[in-house]
């Protein structure tokens, strides 16, 4: 029962206060919009750096003559196989290069009547982060480093750092962009909470004359902040699903939640910022504007 009271005594200080309530549950959605926007975001483009780092392979070329000699290639093997921070190494012939490369590039090749591409040795490295250190020390091989044609290594290092710091500035952006937000939905929503407070003066002083205690006061207050919170999150979650829909029918599987952080773990995670939001939101108020 008093629960039901504690409840009713929220919904009609929303009520009386419908207009900075409203601009507090808009700030909210942006808000909680984002921050969905920016866990599905963060995710694709972890994941997506992770691929990038997966594949970055270091490529070492050798001359034809070692190339051509079985035991020459099985030394050059032996050897990159003990360095350290190697995961896996294959080597690639240059009639196998050609077939990995684009079609335009087979035209290319077929139209200046040679294969330009040397035999190699392609590498995988256990770290990618430590892929500079396992290029010099393949290059220090004298097979490798006598390959004839200058560069002898090459791995993507200016691909992976240029996709690595872009996608790092954009979540940056993103996560500057919903604290900045956080802060105004905070703002509103205090402002809510005291307006309510100072309507309500008259009844507060008469509540703690009749013996009421600090906890029974402030309760409604917080109810009221944390159901505008929660108004505001599952009018994101509802806006997310239509964007989700619009980008799902213009280009299939872009943003699938599920693929993302997972529909359920989604909707929980929204609802439970806004929760807090307005929780913290009205603790801040009637700590600083509730002298009771």
């Amino acid at each position: 029962m008093r629960w039901r009271f504690f409840l009713t005594e929220a919904t009609n200080s929303i009520r009386g206060n419908a207009a900075t309530t409203l601009a507090a549950i808009v700030t909210v959605l942006i808000v909680t919009f984002l921050l969905g926007v920016t866990l599905s975001l963060g995710k694709w483009v972890y994941d997506y750096t992770v691929g990038v780092r997966n594949e970055v392979t270091v490529k070492a070329y050798v001359a034809n003559e070692t190339g051509a000699s079985a035991t020459a290639r099985s030394k050059v093997a032996n050897e990159i196989n003990a360095l350290p921070n190697v995961k896996s190494m294959e080597y690639v012939s240059p009639k196998e290069a050609l077939q990995r490369v684009s079609q335009r590039d087979r035209d290319f090749v077929r139209s200046i009547g040679y294969n330009p591409y040397p035999p190699s040795f392609w590498i995988k490295p256990a770290d990618p982060s430590r892929v500079s250190q396992l290029a010099a020390a393949v290059n220090r091989i004298p097979e490798v480093h006598g390959c004839g044609d200058k560069p002898c290594v090459v791995y993507g290092s200016k691909i992976t750092k240029r996709v690595l710091s872009t996608t790092r500035y954009i979540l940056y952006f993103l996560a500057g962009l919903m604290v900045l937000l956080a802060v105004a939905a905070v703002v509103l929503i205090q402002n809510t909470i005291r307006l309510s407070i100072f309507s309500r003066r008259r009844e507060i002083e008469v509540m703690k004359l009749v013996g009421a205690t600090n906890s029974f006061v402030r309760l409604p207050f917080m109810l009221e902040g944390m159901i505008t919170g929660l108004l505001g999150s599952v009018a994101a979650l509802g806006l997310l699903s239509i964007a989700h829909a619009a980008l799902n029918n213009w280009n299939r599987g872009l943003t699938d939640p599920a693929r993302a952080v997972g529909v359920v773990t989604l909707i929980a995670i929204l609802c439970a910022f806004g929760l807090v939001l307005g929780a913290f939101s009205s603790m801040l108020t009637l700590r600083r504007f509730l002298r009771v």
